[in-house]
């Protein structure tokens, strides 16, 4: 059983994320000021001789540990006496400009999707002159739907704060929504700059893009955002985030692993499907299939989400179902039924 003092500093952090924080800040101000008006007389003695009220070693109080929970503080937590490491910057200033490390990791991913998706269109055989005006559309089609779907499944928060809907360096995008309309918007600037360019074909080159690019993402994203931490832990591997109370798991890291696992498995499918003769398809199904199954067990295993199971879980549901029902159709279906439906789309396409 712990201490009063670390009791207490549980007690603090367990309050709440806003509330713990500014109670334990308040009383790291008082005790850093009272201790600056103490004579000398009066100030703690050394660490093996001193004790506090509650009856708590003075060492306790001065050697660099930290409470159960983990501290944010800025200072020596008053009760633990713990110096807490610092969260990932989340702001800089460079002259009079505020410079979000959120943003540059996204503007650092948006880069890396268009220079790898051009090069798999050259690898492959089509033009990318094309791609540098689609890629503009694709991008802000992406953050529209990703920052809408989130401010609509948080409205009960948004629709008192409506100033803070624009507000995307504090994070909040929508993974979902961002890929539902980035691919609707991309199909439809594809169709137009390349159109001799299969549709099913130009899916099955980006999907792989895709999870590269989320894999990164994660990374220069909500790895360095506000609250990007996942569940309260205690473990060796838990992070510090600003904007959240105690160490985190590292659900951003985790999930870039997991995406970049995916991106292996998607690599993979594709070399069996050009060795196999096709069919176009089957490479995007499987990314919503494999990361359906990632995004699913992200919400339960990572993530502090209240209620356990929401939209997120259904959602990915369906993208695995609908990602292994889309496989098995396409690799199993009759080859003259495939001929056919391949040369209707080729006039189509024409």
């Amino acid at each position: 059983m712990g201490s009063e003092a670390d009791i207490t500093c549980d007690a603090i952090h367990q309050s709440g994320p806003q509330h713990g924080w500014r109670l334990s800040n308040l009383l790291a101000e008082m005790t850093v000021a009272a201790g600056s008006l103490q004579p000398r007389s009066a100030r703690p003695r050394p660490a093996s001789q001193a004790s506090n009220a509650a009856g708590v070693p003075g060492s306790a109080l001065a050697t660099k540990r930290r409470c159960s929970t983990g501290c944010t503080l800025t200072r020596i937590c008053p009760y633990c006496g713990g110096v807490p490491m610092k969260p990932i910057p989340v702001v800089f200033h460079l002259g009079p400009l505020q410079i979000h490390t959120y943003g540059i990791g996204l503007a650092i991913t948006f880069w890396f999707a268009y220079r790898y998706f051009a090069r798999r269109l050259r690898d492959n055989g089509y033009p990318d002159d094309w791609l540098s005006s689609a890629f503009v559309w694709i991008i802000v089609a992406a953050i529209i739907g990703a920052r809408s779907v989130h401010v609509i499944a948080n409205w009960s928060y948004y629709r008192d704060n409506l100033g803070d809907i624009l507000a995307i360096w504090h994070g909040g995008l929508s993974s979902f929504g961002g890929l539902g309309l980035g691919i609707a918007v991309g199909i439809w600037r594809t169709r137009r700059g390349c159109p001799e360019l299969n549709i099913a074909r130009a899916l099955d080159l980006v999907a792989p893009v895709l999870m590269a690019a989320w894999a990164m993402g994660r990374l220069l994203g909500p790895q360095v955002m506000i609250a990007g931490g996942g569940r309260p832990t205690s473990s060796w591997y838990g992070m510090y985030y600003a904007g959240q109370v105690g160490k985190r798991l590292p659900a951003p890291i985790f999930q870039s692993i997991e995406s970049f696992a995916v991106f292996l498995v998607l690599l993979r499918l594709e070399r069996w499907i050009v060795r196999r003769g096709g069919p176009d398809g089957v490479v995007i199904a499987g990314l919503f299939a494999f990361w359906g199954i990632a995004r699913f067990f992200d919400e339960f295993l990572w993530l502090d989400i209240n209620p356990p199971f929401d939209a997120v879980e259904v959602t990915a549901i369906v993208m695995i179902l609908v990602g292994f029902a889309t496989m098995a159709f396409l690799l199993f279906r009759s080859p003259a039924q495939a001929a056919a439906e391949d040369a209707a789309d080729a006039v189509n396409s024409s």
